[in-house]
C-alpha cells in the first residue's frame, strides 16, 4: 500500500520534501507533474513556481496516488517588527522568574505537578484508556508509532490516537515546564526523547485513507511538539532542532493546511487551527514560509470568536471547553509572540464564555455542569478560568479557581494579583436567569452549596454531537442531579444508542411512544422577568416530523423557591397519546412515602430523593396519569416517570433538603388556568396565572 503524506498547500518559492511510504517504509519516487508551470520537481522536493493548483501522480508497485497541491503567492511578513524571542508559547522568558517567586503561593499545586512530572520523567511505558471502549493500550518507551488496531465492536475507524496523542502532548508540555522552572535535566531529556520519537512517525494521523482531516491526533501531536521545541530550544543540539522543526513542518503544518481555509466552527477544526498557530509561532524564525499559517489561523480564530457571540450552533459544554482551552493557549501565545491581544481580549472570551460555564454549572461543593448534547457533568475548565483570571482579571473566574480547583496542577502558571475574587451572586443581578443564543436557558436560586438550578435546552443546532432533546430540562439541587440527562451518546448502533441519543432518554415529549426525529428544530422563544417570577418559553414544533401541530413548554421560576412547568400540546388527532418524561438516575423514587416500582402507577405527587436533597414533582390536575417506566436501552439505575397528558400538563417542582418537608401547599383551578399556593407560616395565599403573562 502506498501512502503519501498530505501536502495540500505551499507558496511560490517554497520547496517541500515529498514523503512517500510503501508498507510503512519510506521510499524515493519521482512524481509525474501534470501542471509543470505551477510546481516543479528537483532533488526530491516539490517547488511552488506560481499561484494555482497542480496535480501530481506518484506510482509504485503498479499503484498510483494522485495529489493536488495549491500554490499561493508569496506571503507578506507579519505586521510586527519581529516575533519576540523564545520562549513565547507558554510564557515569556522574563515571566519565569515571577512564576518561580510565586510558587510559595501554590505549594499544593506545585507539589502535585512535580510529582506527575517526576512520574513522566521516570516511566518506561504508560497506559492509555478509553471511556467508551474496552481497549487499554500500553505504550512502551522510547516512543514509537502505534500499529493499526481493530476497532471495538460496533465502531468504524475508532480514534485510538486521540487519547494517545493527548497523553504524548501532556507529557511533553509538563516535562518542558518542569525543566524551565527547576533546571533539572532529567525533565528536558525525557521531553527530547518523546519529541525525537514523534519526529520518526510516518504520519501524525491514524488512518491513511482518511488523511489528516477529521481527527484530533495531528493537532495534539503538533501542539506538544511546538511547545517542546519553543521551551527547550536553548538546549537542543543543532541536529535535534532540525529534526524536530522539520517534523513540525512536514507532519504537522503541511498536512493540517487542508483545513487552513475551513471556517467550520466544529471543535476538531478549531483545535487544528490552534495547533497551526502554535506550530508556526514556534518555528517562524527558522521557517520563512510560516506567515501563511499564522495569518490563516489568526483569521479563523477571529472569525470563530466573532461568530460564537450570537451563533445558534453548539456541541455542548464538553466540546466548547475543548475548543476554547486550545484557543486560550493559542491566543495567549499570539499575544506573547506578537504583542497583539486581539484574540485573548476578544469579547467572547472575556464575557460570553465565562458566563456560559458559570450559569450552567450546578450549585454545590463540586464543579458539575449541564450535560446537554455530547457531554458529561465533569469538565476540566481550570485552564480556561485560569487564563481569564490572569489575563482578563475576571473576578468570577478567580472565585471558581479558589472554590473548586485551588490545587489544580498548573495553577502556578497564573499570576497572583490584588484584584479580589467575587462569587457570581456578588456580580450578577437577581433574578438569576440566563438565555443563550444556542437555545439554552436556566433559572437558579444562586451558587451556594444548598441552592438549585433548572436548565432547559431547545436548540436549532443540528451538529452531530446534538441529541433529539428539544424542550428537554434537567434539575440540580445542592450538587445532586435529580432530573437527569443520559449525557454522551453511545455511538454503537442498538438500544443504548437510541436511548442516549433519542428523546426517550430525555425529559421531553413522546407522541404515540415515539420521540423527535429531527435534530434541532427547537428555540427559546422568550425570557421574561416578572415581579416575583421569571418565565422561559421554549418551542419544539418542528422536531416531530409533522406528528403534532405544536409543543410549547413554559417554565416559571418563582422567587419562593419552586418551578412550574406548563406544557401545551396541540395534537393532530384526539386519539394520539402524548406522554411527558421525567428521567432520573437517583435510586429512591416514591409516591406518598411508598417506593415506586417499575410499571407501578402513582397518585399526583412523586418524590425523587438524592443523598441530601430531593425534588417533589406535583401534578395538580385530576386527570394526570403517572407511571414509573423502564425504557429500552436504559441502564439499571436510569428510571423515568411518564406523565400522560391531553393537551395541557402542569408540573410543580419543589427542590428541598431531603429530611425537610415541602413548605408549600398548592391548589390548581382548572377553569381559570391558575395555581394558588401558600407557604408554611404565612397567612396570605398567592395566585399565579398560567401561562405567566
Amino acid at each position: 500500500m502506498i501512502e503519501v503524506l498530505d501536502l495540500p498547500l505551499i507558496e511560490a518559492g517554497e520547496e517541500a520534501e515529498l514523503f512517500v511510504f510503501h508498507n510503512e517504509k519510506r521510499i524515493s519516487v519521482t512524481p509525474v507533474i501534470k501542471n509543470p508551470g505551477i510546481v516543479s520537481w528537483k532533488n526530491g522536493a516539490v517547488k511552488g513556481e506560481k499561484p494555482g493548483t497542480a496535480e501530481i501522480a506518484i506510482t509504485c508497485q503498479n499503484e498510483t496516488v494522485l495529489k493536488k497541491i495549491k500554490v499561493l503567492s508569496k506571503q507578506q511578513k507579519l505586521n510586527v517588527s519581529a516575533l519576540k524571542k523564545r520562549p513565547r508559547i507558554l510564557f515569556k522568558e522574563n515571566a519565569v522568574t515571577e512564576i518561580r517567586n510565586n510558587l510559595q503561593h501554590y505549594l499544593d499545586a506545585w507539589g502535585a505537578f512535580l510529582s506527575r512530572a517526576n512520574q513522566f520523567a521516570e516511566e518506561t511505558s504508560f497506559l492509555v484508556t478509553y471511556g467508551n471502549a474496552p481497549d487499554r493500550i500500553q505504550v512502551k518507551l522510547p516512543l514509537k508509532q502505534l500499529p493499526a488496531r481493530k476497532s471495538p465492536k460496533g465502531y468504524v475507524d475508532y480514534p485510538f490516537w486521540t487519547m494517545f496523542s493527548r497523553a504524548v502532548e501532556e507529557r511533553i508540555q509538563d516535562l518542558s515546564i518542569a525543566w524551565t522552572l527547576t533546571g533539572a535535566s532529567i525533565y528536558a531529556e525525557k521531553a527530547k526523547e518523546l519529541m525525537l520519537g514523534l519526529a520518526e512517525f510516518t504520519r501524525w494521523y491514524e488512518y491513511p485513507k482518511r488523511g489528516a482531516e477529521g481527527n484530533l491526533s495531528n493537532a495534539h501531536f503538533l501542539m506538544g511538539q511546538a511547545i517542546g521545541y519553543d521551551t527547550l530550544y536553548s538546549i537542543l543540539a543543532p541536529a535535534e532542532k532540525e529534526k524536530i522543526k522539520n517534523s513540525i513542518v512536514t507532519h504537522g503544518l503541511r498536512p493540517l493546511a487542508a483545513d487552513l481555509n475551513n471556517m467550520d466552527t466544529h471543535n476538531i477544526i478549531c483545535s487544528k487551527q490552534c495547533a497551526i498557530m502554535l506550530g508556526a509561532l514556534a518555528i517562524r524564525d527558522e521557517y520563512p514560509h510560516a506567515e501563511k499559517y499564522i495569518a490563516g489561523a489568526h483569521h479563523y480564530l477571529t472569525s470563530y470568536l466573532d461568530e460564537r457571540i450570537d451563533t445558534p450552533e453548539t456541541e455542548g459544554l464538553l466540546y466548547t471547553a475543548a475548543a476554547c482551552k486550545h484557543i486560550m493557549i493559542a491566543a495567549a501565545a499570539f499575544k506573547r509572540a506578537a504583542d497583539d491581544d486581539s484574540l485573548i481580549m476578544h469579547p467572547y472570551l472575556a464575557n460570553v464564555l465565562p458566563e456560559q460555564f458559570i450559569y450552567f454549572m450546578a450549585p454545590g461543593k463540586k464543579a458539575s455542569f449541564a450535560n446537554f448534547s455530547d457531554s458529561g457533568h465533569s469538565i476540566h475548565i481550570a485552564p480556561i478560568m485560569g487564563a481569564l483570571a490572569d489575563v482578563n482579571q475576571d473576578p468570577v473566574s478567580k472565585w471558581f479557581l479558589e472554590k473548586y480547583v485551588p490545587d489544580d496542577s498548573r495553577s502556578f502558571l497564573y499570576r497572583k494579583n490584588s484584584e479580589p475574587a467575587l462569587a457570581p451572586s456578588e456580580v450578577f443581578e437577581k433574578p438569576y436567569v440566563k438565555s443563550l443564543p444556542i437555545g439554552w436557558a436556566c433559572i437558579r436560586s444562586g451558587w451556594g452549596d444548598a441552592d438549585h438550578m433548572l436548565a432547559v435546552c431547545s436548540s436549532s443546532s443540528k451538529r452531530d454531537h446534538n441529541h433529539f432533546d428539544q424542550n428537554h430540562f434537567i434539575l440540580n439541587a445542592g450538587g445532586e442531579w435529580l432530573i437527569t440527562d443520559p449525557g454522551y451518546q453511545d455511538y454503537r448502533p442498538g438500544p443504548r444508542s437510541q436511548f442516549t441519543l433519542g428523546s426517550k432518554g430525555h425529559n421531553t415529549l413522546l407522541i404515540n411512544g415515539e420521540g423527535q426525529c429531527t435534530r434541532g428544530g427547537g428555540r427559546i422563544s422568550s425570557v421574561r422577568k416578572g415581579n416575583k417570577a421569571v418565565l422561559i418559553k421554549a418551542v419544539a414544533d418542528d422536531c416531530y416530523g409533522g406528528r403534532l401541530h405544536s409543543f410549547t413548554r413554559s417554565i416559571i421560576g418563582h422567587e419562593s423557591g419552586f418551578y412550574i412547568l406548563f406544557d401545551s400540546i396541540e395534537k393532530r388527532s384526539r386519539g394520539d397519546k402524548a406522554v411527558l418524561l421525567f428521567n432520573s438516575t437517583q435510586a429512591f423514587l416514591s409516591a406518598d412515602g411508598t417506593p415506586l416500582k417499575t410499571g407501578s402507577t402513582a397518585g399526583r405527587q412523586i418524590t425523587i430523593a438524592g443523598e441530601n436533597h430531593a425534588a417533589d414533582l406535583i401534578f395538580p390536575q385530576k386527570d394526570a396519569e403517572l407511571k414509573l417506566v423502564k425504557q429500552r436501552g436504559a441502564l439499571d439505575h436510569e428510571k423515568a416517570v411518564s406523565a400522560a397528558a391531553d393537551e395541557l400538563l402542569v408540573t410543580i417542582i419543589v427542590p428541598r433538603i431531603s429530611k425537610q418537608p415541602s413548605p408549600f401547599r398548592f391548589e390548581w383551578h382548572e377553569k381559570e388556568n391558575c395555581l394558588w399556593f401558600q407557604r408554611e407560616g404565612k397567612q396570605e395565599i398567592e395566585k399565579i396565572e398560567l401561562p405567566l403573562h
